[in-house]
């Protein structure tokens, strides 16, 4: 047999591929997740219908929808098949009032399971119902789309529906079946009681309409808030010179460190106009491909045609940056050696208003390093001058200590304000840096308060006494009143 033949034989006796679409894929990923995840069902709560298309565009292991059919609580609709009961729909003209409790009562309510990333691609035609409804404004409280208004998940949608239309233990029955349920009644408890309080839809609309526009006048309200209390007093007295000259270079490392993130945010804003500049010069090329063709094909015919594709921007001051306010709370707990004036920082909890930040690992690590360097600023870094010229005795490590790392909090944590957002910052996000720096102050307050202890305990009640940052060791003994008396037993 020659050698052809031979190969032929043994192509013709290889396994055949078989290649799986992503549809298919789906269903086996879905198939095997109610397989490890089977959950008994429940008796049905209601006594009307609650159903659903699922269009199988959500991750099977994460859809709220599909968990709902495990326990048995919903009925799952084929394309093309008709539901004559309450339907939420996007293309909805009317929404949700209390004035449809007769319709869910006697027909049952429905959802529409897909994904909010592909609703151009839902065939909404095929969901044919005489009872197309939206809902209101309402936040949503899904791991998935935490904080996004209006991006509800199934069970939440199933949730608002049925407190608006009169059935509020049946809507805590089916949120009771996740975790977060609790969650989304919190979040939007405000609403949906005022929503529950209307008969008719346009009085929901009223109603939201009243809540969004109170909610951008507090928004507007808080913008307006001054970063700082204005000083009652510029002037200085001679006395003070000295001490003068340590607190202008610890508010020049502030004015450094907030002139550090105006900086960074005229960056990113010249960077946000040349990427526009990039995508004006690209529309035509975007438009001659279809409108949709790959970065790579957009790029690759963009050069082919000369276009140049490097752009910039200069940020200058006729371009004002928008001032905005960063809140934050901070607890710090701190232990003083009455017998040596040494001090650890034994716990810090922080947390601070982000908005929406871009790299919350990045925002930790900022939040933590100005913190500490604030420390070093009230507790360390004591600037000595000659008393006669005036010249800066400590300017090398040998007298000039900075923080290291063993002067970190021994339990540091550090969180976010969640739920926020900055409409004035780039992508919504807020200065991370200068907040946390201005609340190190909390370090030289707890080692005052220990302070105060220590000076009760040896029968001093004075409420005032001279204690000038920076708070060095030597400082904190000198105004501790220990003595020998003090150590006798």
């Amino acid at each position: 047999m020659s050698a052809q033949g031979k190969n032929k034989n043994r192509h013709s006796n290889r396994r055949k591929r078989h290649v799986v679409g992503k549809e298919e894929k789906y269903r086996q990923e879905r198939d095997k997740s109610d397989k490890e995840e089977s959950e008994p069902e429940e008796e049905w709560p209601l006594p009307f219908t609650v159903a659903m298309w699922d269009l199988e565009q959500c991750d099977p292991k994460k859809c709220s929808g599909r968990k709902l059919a495990r326990h048995g609580l919903i009925r799952t609709l084929k394309l093309g098949n008709r539901f004559p009961g309450l339907v939420l729909t996007p293309v909805g003209t009317k929404c949700v009032s209390p004035q449809d409790k007769s319709i869910i009562e006697e027909s049952g309510c429905a959802v529409v399971d897909c994904s909010w990333a592909r609703l151009d691609d839902t065939p909404f035609n095929r969901m044919k119902t005489p009872n197309p409804r939206l809902l209101p404004f309402l936040v949503a409280a899904n791991p998935i789309n935490y904080g996004k208004p209006c991006q509800l998940s199934c069970v939440e949608a199933i949730a608002a529906t049925l407190i608006i239309t009169g059935f509020s233990e049946e809507a805590h029955f089916y949120l009771s079946k996740f975790s977060w349920g609790h969650s989304f009644l919190e979040l939007n408890s405000e609403l949906l009681e005022s929503y529950a309080a209307c008969t008719t839809s346009e009085e929901i609309i009223a109603a939201q309409d009243k809540f969004l526009d109170k909610a951008r006048q507090e928004r507007k309200d808080r913008l307006a808030m001054p970063d700082f209390p204005p000083s009652e007093s510029e002037s200085e007295s001679e006395s003070e010179v000295e001490e003068a000259k340590a607190d202008e270079a610890r508010s020049t490392a502030v004015m450094a460190e907030k002139a550090d993130s105006a900086v960074n945010e005229s960056l990113q804003k010249a960077t946000q106009q040349a990427c526009k500049e990039l995508l004006s010069r690209l529309e035509p090329i975007k438009e001659e491909l279809g409108g949709s063709p790959s970065w790579q094909e957009l790029v690759l015919t963009a050069h082919a045609k000369d276009i140049d594709l490097c752009a910039s921007f200069m940020f200058t001051t006729q371009q004002e940056l928008k001032s905005y306010p960063v809140y934050g709370v901070t607890v710090a707990e701190v232990e003083v050696d009455m017998l040596s004036g040494q001090h650890q920082v034994r716990r810090v909890d922080i947390i601070e208003d982000t908005g929406l930040s871009l790299s919350p690992d990045i925002d930790v690590g900022q939040i933590e390093g100005a913190f500490v360097m604030g420390m070093g600023m009230w507790t360390m870094e004591n600037l000595i001058y000659d008393s006669e010229t005036g010249a800066l005795e400590n300017y090398r490590t040998w007298n000039y200590k900075v923080p290291g790392a063993k002067d970190i909090p021994m339990d540091f944590r550090v969180s976010f304000r969640r739920n926020s957002s900055n409409p004035l910052g780039v992508l919504r996000s807020k200065s991370t840096g200068e907040p946390p720096l201005c609340m190190s102050c909390s370090i030289p307050i707890a080692i005052r308060d220990a302070l105060n202890s220590a000076r009760a305990e040896s029968g001093n009640h004075d409420l005032w006494y001279q204690l000038d940052n920076t708070i060095t060791p030597e400082k904190i003994l000198l105004n501790s009143l220990t003595t020998v008396d003090t150590m006798v037993l």
